[in-house]
């Protein structure tokens, strides 16, 4: 599914509060680069509104919340590329190299009903729910000088 299939989009899941996916975010092996917080029943995030600020929950409190260490990055890094597609290429290696590992979680009943919503395949380092792991500002912009 385009644009999270092409190698120079970083993809993002939407965690919850707790730290776990968040109920309503895609996830998959080789589908998810990154997870963020993107909120998730009654845990939502801030976000500017029209008139001012509310709380709404989903990826799209997420991806920003990426494309923001990214940019911290970005601003950091005094090594930077002439070529567009190298620097690219830079700053996702940063984002993915830094990232929080994150395990999947033993047991993903969100509905407490006994049955599992979602299976989570790989391990600590690189898996269905948060790919390379959680984003890590403080990390990633250690990476670079």
């Amino acid at each position: 599914a385009l644009p999270a299939d092409l190698r120079e989009v970083v993809s993002v899941a939407a965690t919850a509060r707790s730290g776990e996916k968040a109920g309503y975010s895609s996830y998959g092996l080789g589908v998810v680069d990154l997870a963020a917080p993107g909120g998730d029943r009654g845990g939502c995030v801030l976000s500017t509104v029209p008139g001012g600020y509310a709380t709404r929950c989903g990826t799209s409190m997420a991806a920003p919340h990426v494309s923001g260490v990214a940019a911290l990055v970005a601003a950091r890094d005094r090594e930077p590329s002439d070529d567009r597609a190298q620097a690219a290429d830079r700053l996702r290696e940063v984002l993915l190299d830094s990232a929080s590992p994150t395990a999947c979680p033993t047991d993903y009943d969100l509905d407490g009903n006994g049955h599992q919503d979602a299976y989570c395949t790989g391990y600590q380092g690189y898996n269905a729910f948060y790919g390379h792991g959680t984003v890590d500002a403080l990390a990633a912009v250690s990476r670079v000088r």
